[in-house]
């Protein structure tokens, strides 16, 4: 079951969606196995794990006074720069939790609509959470006005009001958003796996659950032959990122935020799909499933793609 409101005017997929071949990545029952006896859910509204989805990502971006928050959206929050990569000096503030519960819910709501929201289940806790928008999904910063109307209003108005009308740091923060994917050569193109907000629960963390659902990340994004793409801030961060094959590729400052040289842009580069997922695949679809963008301007390395390395000729 999907949100709300152009749904609601009789269109049965206005946002877009994840393709049949993530569809087969799960059971019916939207769980699959994962490491150590865990299970990852493709959550939706129906699902047990729903709420806990949400509160796995505010928590674990907030951060605690043993876990650090996520140094962009900290940055949004205090404008303060030192403090960033590293742990609280206090527990979290009510406010705080409340500000990040409702980043949390206002990128969830956005992933839920595409069913691109995804939870690792420990037994029946949330331990691990992602955000993200699917290949040729309306993206994070196209939304329509009544789109950003219902999640705000499902998150909550007035933390939102604060956020999105007031925070002049956040605006900046979108504006270098935009910059760092066109950098990346996704400017033009949603046909990539973007992984809006990540989180492992403060209590799970160093304990593998981010690894175990960065990887199935990785396996929802071969399904569909496409690149993935995010943006973290921090060595700690993108040391993580590139145990999923994630790469580095710009990196600049967000306004004042200059911590270790600004925020960062990450790219995992497409990789072949296995044959029994090549065997459903569309029929208009061409290996390597991706826009082809040029290493170089001219040269040799004109002719192969920076997004999955194939020689030009290979793309439809």
């Amino acid at each position: 079951m999907k949100p709300r409101f152009i749904n609601n005017l009789g269109f049965s997929d206005p946002y877009g969606s994840t393709s049949s071949r993530v569809d087969s990545l799960f059971s019916r029952s939207n769980s699959r196995p994962a490491s150590n006896g865990m299970t990852v859910h493709r959550v939706g509204m129906d699902s047990p794990f729903f709420l806990k989805t949400m509160e796995c990502l505010g928590k674990g971006e907030c951060g605690t006074d043993s876990t650090s928050p996520d140094p962009l959206l900290d940055w949004v929050l205090t404008g303060n720069t030192d403090t960033n990569c590293k742990p609280l000096k206090d527990p979290p503030e009510k406010y705080r939790q409340e500000w990040f519960l409702w980043m949390a819910k206002y990128c969830g709501w956005f992933s839920l609509a595409r069913s691109g929201l995804y939870a690792l289940v420990d037994g029946t806790r949330v331990v691990a959470a992602a955000a993200t928008a699917p290949p040729k999904a309306v993206s994070f910063g196209s939304m329509s006005g009544g789109e950003m109307g219902d999640n705000i209003r499902e998150a909550g108005m007035q933390i939102g009001q604060d956020i999105l009308a007031n925070n002049l740091r956040m605006r900046a923060l979108g504006t270098w958003q935009h910059g760092v994917q066109g950098e990346a050569g996704l400017a033009n193109s949603t046909n990539f796996l973007y992984i809006v907000m990540f989180a492992t629960l403060p209590e799970a963390q160093g304990k593998g659950c981010g690894k175990a659902l960065l990887n199935f990340l990785g396996e929802v994004a071969d399904a569909d032959g496409v690149v993935g793409f995010l943006e973290t801030a921090g060595e700690r961060n993108t040391a993580f990122y590139s145990k999923g094959g994630y790469e580095v590729v710009a990196k600049s400052p967000v306004a004042g935020f200059t911590h270790e040289g600004g925020g960062v842009g990450m790219l995992r580069k497409a990789r072949p799909r296995t044959q029994s997922i090549i065997s459903t695949q569309d029929e208009d679809d061409k290996p390597p499933y991706c826009t082809f963008v040029a290493k170089r301007s001219s040269g040799p390395l004109a002719n192969y793609c920076r997004l999955c390395g194939e020689h030009k000729a290979k793309h439809g």
